[in-house]
């Protein structure tokens, strides 16, 4: 049984964390970083950099996006 522990997350200085308590669920409070996760924008971050994009690709994006 999982007692108690920290769950944390960083890419590019944005960071989530969880503290999870003695009584605390874990499927909870993984609910809850998974949420905390998306509004620091970890996840999109993680996205992007997943696969090397060129510049001259980012720079396309870039306008198209406007």
């Amino acid at each position: 049984m999982f007692k108690y522990g920290i769950l944390y997350a960083c890419i590019g200085g944005n960071m989530a964390e969880v503290r999870i308590e003695t009584n605390e669920d874990f499927e909870r409070a993984l609910r809850g970083f998974k949420v905390q996760c998306k509004k620091e924008g970890i996840v999109k971050r993680f996205r992007e950099r997943q696969y090397y994009t060129k510049p001259a690709q980012k720079r396309r994006l870039k306008k198209k996006k406007r």
